[in-house]
């Protein structure tokens, strides 16, 4: 840049900061070889100041015998004009709005100070500027007889055998961080004589009527030694104040409890941030509501919003909620995304249905429900569906689901992936690779996961509240009734009925099996082989491996158990599925190759691929000889045979023979009785005779 700026509009690198480093360095590069200041006087009149914006030109500045800083007062805005009272002269009126215009320039640096970031770079800008102030070269004045709204520059050099000689810019530009370097300005410099002499008597004309300003006491304060309590205070404040302050101004258009008002702010905080949010609050406390408000928002700023969710609650939960309350948003289930044209690719070749009513590209918010139908990144129609979504022009994602962990911790990692495309996105959190803190938690005990291992993501990506946190900490919150009144809110006390069955007589000697077969110190037990392969890797790096296998392991078998918990039927179709892959990995294993999970869903979506061509091509199969094969086969040959004892002991109970539906039949029926024998009106019949069955 030329030492001699005429034209500076902050745009490709054409900055009032790089100007002002040239006039002031005079072609200098480095300034600690100047044996001479390179000007006599700096003088700078500006309507708002930062330290951040003084520490642009703080260096420079060292050099200067002498610097005038001029401070004005910004008139009000028309939102906050004071207005004129019938007794008041014209005088008094405009010395009035002059006192208001000054205090509000005192409250505008305030608050620049207490804003001020805990980063490195912050706190040297204003070490900076403190230690100009106390060097005794620079005095700070404030013009308090009228606004002063001008923004000027000007240097005076006491070598005319430089480049530079007096200059001044004038222009739109504040001393501010954004005003020297990001706002859009425009600044004229000049070095005529006879207009830099003009600039300079109108200057020093304001300079005397002007009176000192302590600049020093306003930010000194920064730097003032704390209490432990108080730092802890101010970094709580730096982390959720703007979730504090956010809850305010939630633009209400939903009846919200105070819970959800809170839930809104951060989940907007979050997507103005990093572009997606996880809003995983525990069941039946108001995602959907949540959701709605966020969509309102954006709609009333006319951005196009998606809600993608099951085809069920597309035409139940959702249909009902957006005609409610008239919340006009595109909505398609899973199945429809999957099946646009807009998002085919070779994963999903056939896709050729017009689902989607708009270009990809108008769509700002795509919102999620029951977002960990999502979570298996290797799924050709949804995942691969939501990423191609997700592709190219920025959108924002809020992603819906009170159960984000389902499988295994690695299900939150590849929902957060979706909107945090980048593995260091987290870095200013300490978080400089997220897949290794997950792998890290991985390797831990699930029943002992150190909470700081995952904590800073979990809390930079998601919304997480339960019912209990609820009842403590929003004991009397209320919620609009359908009458307008607001109502205590009340979280019904379940009554909860123990119901027996017995399915001894049915299957004998299954349940011994069963438990056999879950018990980890059993000789008959499920080792679950084909899951954790790397296990049997010839250089397993012990005791790593073992910890996440005994990880991968005690989940599988929870699995099973809740999948038995829940129905015979439930259980029979899941046991008939992993015979079936046992057997796959089986038959990789003889060609050579082991294989993942990931490759049976490979698998399964390609259904007119051959198993070899496929084994060859996919990505998700590694050298057999990197493993001890012959133990692998055995302990999967052992596993395959345990799960077919099982599944053909439990493909003995059909439905016209399982004991648990025929309880649960009985059961309702009961409840209705009850309900009809005990309700006082129909509508409070209709409350009797709710159940929810999961």
């Amino acid at each position: 840049m030329t030492n001699r700026p005429d034209f500076i509009d902050n745009r490709d690198g054409n900055t009032l900061a790089q100007a002002l480093k040239a006039i002031l360095s005079s072609g200098v590069n480095d300034t600690s070889f100047i044996d001479g200041p390179l000007s006599d006087v700096v003088r700078i009149s500006t309507a708002f100041f930062s330290p951040a914006g003084f520490a642009h030109i703080a260096d420079q500045l060292r050099f200067i015998p002498e610097v005038r800083l001029l401070l004005g007062a910004d008139p009000a805005t028309k939102l906050n004009v004071e207005q004129k009272r019938l007794d008041e002269t014209p005088e008094s009126y405009r010395t009035r709005r002059i006192r208001a215009g000054l205090g509000r320039m005192d409250d505008e640096l305030r608050r620049e100070r207490d804003s001020i970031p805990f980063m490195r770079s912050s706190i040297l800008a204003l070490n900076k500027l403190i230690a100009a102030l106390r060097a005794g070269n620079m005095e700070v004045r404030r013009y308090e007889k009228a606004f002063l709204h001008a923004k000027a520059y000007l240097v005076a050099s006491n070598d005319n055998s430089r480049d530079t000689k007096d200059g001044v810019i004038i222009g739109s530009s504040n001393l501010t961080g954004a005003g020297l370097t990001d706002n859009l300005e425009l600044n004229l410099g000049c070095y005529e004589d006879s207009v830099v002499e003009q600039a300079t008597v109108w200057f020093d004309d304001l300079w005397e009527e002007a009176v000192p300003y302590e600049l020093s006491v306003v930010f000194e304060d920064v730097l003032r030694p704390r209490m432990p309590w108080q730092i802890f205070v101010r970094v709580l404040w730096q982390l959720y104040g703007q979730e504090v302050d956010g809850d305010s101004e939630v633009d209400q258009n939903l009846p919200l409890t105070s819970f959800q008002k809170h839930g809104v702010a951060r989940a907007m905080r979050l997507l103005g941030e990093l572009g997606g949010a996880i809003v995983a609050d525990e069941v039946g406390l108001g995602k959907t509501f949540i959701a709605g408000e966020i969509l309102q928002y954006y709609t009333e700023k006319r951005q196009r919003v998606l809600l993608i969710c099951p085809a069920a609650l597309r035409d139940s939960t959702w249909k009902r909620f957006l005609t409610k309350y008239q919340l006009f948003v595109e909505c398609l289930s899973f199945e429809q995304l999957a099946n646009d044209k807009q998002l085919r690719d070779k994963q999903r070749p056939n896709a050729d249905q017009d689902h989607l009513q708009r270009d990809l590209n108008e769509y700002q918010l795509i919102i999620v429900d029951e977002a960990h139908n999502y979570r298996n990144p290797d799924a050709p129609t949804r995942a691969a569906a939501l990423r191609r979504l997700m592709y190219g022009r920025h959108r924002d994602l809020l992603l819906l689901t009170a159960t984000p962990v389902n499988n295994s911790l690695w299900d939150l990692y590849h929902l957060i992936r979706y909107f945090l495309r980048q593995d260091t996105s987290l870095a200013d959190r300490g978080v400089v690779s997220m897949r290794k803190r997950f792998e890290l938690a991985m390797r831990e005990d699930p029943s002992s996961l150190n909470p700081d291992t995952l904590y800073p993501i979990i809390d930079a990506t998601t919304v997480k509240r339960t019912r209990q946190f609820v009842k403590k900490h929003y004991a009397n919150d209320t919620i609009e009734g359908e009458d307008g009144v607001p109502q205590p809110i009340v979280f019904p006390q379940p009554n909860a009925l123990s119901v027996r069955y017995k399915l001894d007589d049915l299957l004998p000697g299954f349940f011994d099996k069963l438990e056999q077969a879950l018990d980890p110190d059993s000789n008959e037990a499920l080792v679950f082989a084909r899951y954790m392969p790397d296990v049997y890797l010839l250089d397993s790096q012990e005791p790593e491996d073992t910890a996440r296998g005994r990880a991968v392991s005690g989940l599988l078998r929870s699995g099973l158990l809740k999948r038995f918990e829940s129905s015979v039927y439930a259980f029979r179709c899941t046991v008939e599925k992993m015979v079936q892959q046992h057997s796959i990995f089986l038959n990789a294993l003889d060609s050579g190759k082991v294989v993942t999970t990931a490759f049976m869903s490979e698998l399964s979506a390609n259904d007119e691929t051959d198993f070899e061509d496929l084994l060859a091509e996919s990505g998700h199969s590694s050298d057999a000889n990197l493993y001890d094969i012959k133990r692998l086969k055995a302990h999967v040959l052992q596993d395959r045979s345990l799960l077919r004892q099982l599944y053909n002991q439990a493909a003995t109970i059909g439905p016209d023979r399982d004991p648990k539906l025929k309880v649960l039949a009985s059961t309702l029926v009961e409840i209705a009785e009850n309900a009809k024998r005990e309700g006082i009106s129909s509508i409070d019949e209709s409350q009797k005779r709710k159940v929810i069955v999961f």
